[in-house]
This record gives C-alpha cells, structure tokens and sequence, in this order.
C-alpha cells in the first residue's frame, strides 16, 4: 500500500515557515525551476507560493510528467487479468468490506485488473480523507499555466504511465494484495505524506521512498529508469523548445529523494541545484 500510494502520489503552503520543496538547477542558459508534486490535494493547499507562480508566468514552458489533458481511458486494453481471477476467499471477503466502506460497487471491481482495481481503492479512500486528484499540484500547476498561456510539455505519455500497470505480473496482483492488507493503516500513512510534503519535511519523503520497495524490478520500472529518462530530456535541447530558456518543472516529490534522485542526476549532468525552500520539521511517521 505504501508503495501504492507512492505510485499516486509519486506523489502548498504559502506560511513563510514552511513551503513544499523546490529547487532551482542551472547548467549554461537553461534555467528550471523544480518542484515536488502530490498528484491529489486540498482547497488549503493553494495558492502557491509566489515565487513559484511568478516563475511560472515567465516560463518558456511548464514540464510535468504527461499531459493528463492527452488521454482517454478507451485507450486502454480490454484486461486480460480480472480482480476476480487472482484473489482468495479471505481476500474477497476483505475486498467486498473495504467496497462496501467506500460506497464501491464490488461486482465491478471484480471484472477490473487488479492494477486497476487497487488504484480505484486508494483514490476511493483519498477522497474520504478531502483529497482530489482535481486539487493535485500537477493538474493546479497545468491549470494555472492554461490561464497565463504557458505551454505544457510531458516528460512521457499517460499511455505509457498505464503501460507500467497493465506490464505487471498477474495485472498487478501484488498491488492489490497489498492494497487490501494494508487498507486500514493506508490513511495515516497517506496523510503524514501530506504533511510532508506541505512542510519540505525531506527527512520524511526519505523515509517514505526507502520502506517503499516491493521488488529491485519494479523500482527500476516505476522509479530509477524514468528518472534517468526524465534527466536525459531536461538536459537535451530536442526536448525544450528554447536553448536559452526558463522552465517550470514538476514532478513527484518521491522522485526528488533518496537514490538516484533526479535532483542529484541532474548534479551529474552538470546543473548547479539549489534549494529554494523553506522547510520544517512535521510531527509524524511512516
């Protein structure tokens, strides 16, 4: 579930004691300005800093993960997993309490992939605790940017994002085990990220991204590779439009921290990194 969430929220406070972290990296004439996301919020999230949106405005471009704008869900394949197909009789039963608290139907759910069906759960229970994708710092940062006429770049396509859930052994079916085991602990887990990441509590997200590994493959999969990838686009003058120019950058704030972060792969490369941030300590753990 941990990981899940990390999946989601793979994944902003204006107090002058406490912003959401943010850097800047410079290398020759290129300037970005990176800021770690949570793809789900709140009302008392915004507005951003004024640092950021002032930069934001006068940006060449902002850079997110994918275009969320670009997709549709007939897109999709027809599963070739069902949820149906891969639990147990306990885990059924669990399935159809947790459904049943959710106002889930789980008939439904059953015909879903497994991948599907756990994300469905987690983002289900996001908005029993207030929380909205529509309210998530990358669809706030692309809303805000439509409005200032900035253009939008994907770093990948959500087709691709969806082709890393719908390439899982068994459709998922470790995600949604886990999702089930650990239901009842995911919402404090989820909320202290919150927090976090509201604060620039890195010592936290650090904490988080190592407890949250199922396997070297997925994490090579899900994390490490697209880092790589991503790093390899911000510093190629194929991927922006402008040579000279300044971009706004945002993507999960998991990926931001801990091993072959995109911060310190960027440093590799030749960026100077600085944070920007003002940070502070929050009161809980994961």
């Amino acid at each position: 579930m941990v990981r899940l969430i990390t999946l989601f929220l793979v994944l902003v406070g204006t107090s002058t004691v406490a912003e959401p972290l943010y850097w800047s990296a410079q290398k020759g004439h290129t300037t970005l300005m990176i800021l770690g996301s949570v793809h789900v919020g709140e009302q008392s999230m915004y507005p951003f800093p004024k640092t950021i949106t002032k930069f934001l405005k006068s940006s060449n471009g902002l850079i997110v993960e994918a275009d969320i704008r670009k997709f549709s869900p007939s897109d999709l394949p027809a599963p070739t997993v069902k949820t149906k197909d891969v639990l147990n009789r306990a885990e059924t039963g669990k399935l159809k309490q947790i459904s049943k608290q959710l106002g889930l139907n789980t008939q439904i759910l059953e015909q879903s992939p497994p991948w599907a069906t756990a994300l469905t759960l987690q983002i289900s229970q996001f908005r029993q605790l207030g929380l909205s994708p529509l309210l998530g710092v990358d669809s706030s940062m692309m809303a805000l940017a439509e409005k200032s006429h900035v253009p939008i770049l994907g770093l990948e396509t959500v087709g691709f994002q969806f082709s890393l859930l719908t390439g899982l052994p068994d459709g998922g079916k470790f995600l949604l085990e886990n999702t089930i085991q650990q239901f009842d602990k995911s919402a404090e887990y989820g909320q202290c990220l919150i927090k976090a990441w509201k604060s620039g509590d890195a010592s936290v997200l650090e904490d988080f991204a190592q407890q949250t590994s199922f396997s070297k493959d997925f994490d090579n999969k899900f994390i490490y590779s697209r880092n790589k990838d991503w790093v390899d686009k911000l510093s190629s003058h194929q991927f922006l439009p402008k040579k000279e120019g300044r971009y706004m950058v945002v993507v999960g704030a998991l990926h931001l921290v801990g091993k072959d972060n995109v911060l310190s792969l960027l440093q590799r490369d030749g960026f100077t990194i600085k944070k920007l941030s003002t940070s502070q300590k929050v009161h809980c753990q994961i």
